[in-house]
């Protein structure tokens, strides 16, 4: 206890110098103007005044936010500059790091290959790939891993994510190799480096054309639909990527303190008795907190394609794909799932607060469920810094936003929630002025 109380007194402390600080930093700062474009329907206006006053206010540096309603795109808003600086304007075309917003993405893949006949989720991962069967693996199937129930959080030994691209079958055997940290479907924690490494594997040894995992989420999805998204940046798409990566500054983060959801978050990485937090977030070798946003923005790493946090896209493209499966799954008169299986991904398999983050989550097959402002049930997946993509089956929505100004948690984004939150406002508004010409 004492321990914790010196260490709360030293974060106080420095959090109360920081602040003067940046108080009198603030003041001396010149002022950029808000550069804002893009398209808004006159009925959501609202979500504009929202999405402006974020980078007014300091919150934002460079974001996007984008909503399709019934198929059609009703709001598709980016601002705010690339770096801090301000030399370079967030332009249409950029697009940025998803982090784990690429997990519901390539959950969406798996459920294609389920429609396919390639993969069961009843099966055994190891009916794929039989070398995955080994130390306490056997009975692991495909649904336990990508519900985040494997046990597989982490490695005995940091991984090099960049061995993937420059020896695949060193990697493959590094992660046929490892045993669980928990008895598979015993609990659940979430996997946040490792489950985009086993299940793009999976889906790859699934693959009878034997393509890589870039090529078969472009090949079956992304250039049907025109996905405006990658696992993984091609060469020719780098000159869109946002080049810089920024933080959140202790000020901006201060609202967090006074969450509830979020003090038992960082009571439960204090206390976490297995480590399982540490094992999940050293997985792999490269990342650790002092560099991830320089790598991220690295162009050789940028090329790596890992779902687990790799994916690159504009919020335009993200929303577009959970639009289509919103509206029904259909898309110039091409369809992308079958209603039977759009009906399963709002609902969730489990749900409880995880082993590894401490966090409140419903889990369904690789996707998180959450509850709408209006009760209905979204489907998709937040990312690290505030990144979120979701559909809405109730409401026909897909909605998604980006930032290279990270918050500190997954999960929990006061800017993403308040955007969201507005255009659900102005939903409901319409709805109810609809019903009343009826």
């Amino acid at each position: 206890m004492d321990f914790l109380l010196g260490a709360l007194i030293f974060n106080l402390t420095a959090a109360a110098a920081f602040s003067l600080w940046f108080f009198f930093y603030r003041r001396s700062e010149k002022k950029l103007p808000v550069p804002i474009d893009g398209f808004v329907d006159p009925r959501f206006d609202k979500v504009a005044q929202v999405f402006r006053r974020s980078f007014e206010t300091g919150e934002e540096t460079g974001a996007a936010f984008a909503v399709y309603y019934k198929g059609d795109l009703v709001v598709d808003l980016w601002g705010g500059y690339t770096n801090l600086a301000g030399e370079v304007p967030w332009r249409k075309e950029n697009m940025t790091i998803a982090f784990s917003v690429s997990k519901g993405i390539n959950a969406l893949l798996v459920a294609k290959f389920v429609e396919l006949g390639y993969l069961d989720y009843k099966k055994p991962v190891s009916h794929y790939w039989p070398e995955f069967a080994q130390n306490g693996k056997e009975d692991i199937t495909v649904e336990m891993l990508l519900s985040h129930q494997s046990g597989l959080i982490g490695f005995d030994k940091p991984v090099r994510i960049f061995l993937s691209s420059s020896d695949y079958g060193a990697y493959l055997s590094l992660l046929e190799a490892q045993k669980p940290f928990w008895e598979p479907g015993s609990q659940f924690g979430y996997h946040i480096f490792t489950w985009g490494m086993f299940v793009d594997a999976l889906i790859r040894k699934a693959d009878p054309k034997e393509r890589t995992i870039d090529q078969i989420f472009r090949e079956e999805i992304a250039e049907p639909f025109g996905i405006d998204f990658f696992q993984g940046v091609p060469t020719s798409e780098q000159y869109r990527s946002v080049p810089r990566l920024y933080s959140q500054t202790l000020w901006q983060q201060r609202g967090l303190f006074f969450d509830k959801e979020v003090r038992k978050r960082f009571k439960h990485a204090i206390t976490d008795i297995n480590g399982y937090f540490n094992i999940a977030k050293t997985a792999i070798a490269e990342i650790t907190g002092k560099n991830q946003n320089n790598l991220c923005t690295d162009y050789v790493f940028r090329q790596i394609p890992c779902s687990s946090f790799n994916g690159y896209g504009t919020a335009r493209g993200i929303a577009k794909l959970y639009g289509i499966i919103a509206n029904g799954g259909v898309c110039e008169n091409k369809r992308l799932f079958k209603e039977s299986t759009i009906k399963t991904f709002d609902q969730a398999l489990l749900q409880g607060r995880d082993v590894v983050l401490g966090a409140l989550m419903k889990l369904g097959r690789g996707l998180i469920i959450f509850d709408s402002p209006l009760g209905s049930k979204m489907f998709g997946h937040t990312g690290y810094g505030g990144q979120f993509g979701a559909g809405d089956l109730q409401n026909q929505i897909g909605i998604a936003y980006l930032t290279n100004n990270l918050a500190p948690l997954p999960f929990i984004d006061p800017r993403c929630i308040a955007l969201r939150d507005t255009f659900y406002e102005c939903l409901n508004t319409l709805k109810d002025n609809e019903n009343s010409v009826q």
